[in-house]
């Protein structure tokens, strides 16, 4: 059902050809990633503080210079802690924050 409405949704933003979907676990589907054309990258998966490491550093090599990290459910301890670790180190600047969602820019030396 989740994939359907996500579908539909793309199809009525008319961004389909845009988006690539792929229904895997994060770290298994970066393993076959091999462009750094991610202008975007949304990461809301576990909230752990080890899986959510472990999904940032699997696609943080992807993300274009200058593009946005975004991180859903940022009231969770894990989140928190991640998101503290990388604007300390200046590896992301803050860009906008609305409910349980932030978003950063990822800092060209990084990328």
């Amino acid at each position: 059902e989740d994939q359907d409405a996500l579908y539909r949704n793309l199809a009525k933003a008319g961004v389909g050809d845009l988006v690539s979907v792929i229904s895997l676990p994060s770290t298994l589907a970066a393993k076959a990633w091999d462009k750094r054309n991610i202008n975007l990258l949304w990461i809301d998966g576990d909230h752990r503080y080890e899986a959510i490491r472990a999904d940032y550093e699997a696609w943080k090599r992807f993300v274009m210079p200058g593009g946005t990290v975004a991180f859903h459910d940022i009231k969770t301890q894990g989140v928190q802690q991640l998101i503290r670790e990388l604007v300390n180190a200046g590896e992301l600047e803050p860009i906008g924050e609305i409910d349980s969602l932030a978003w950063f820019r990822r800092r060209e030396q990084y990328a």
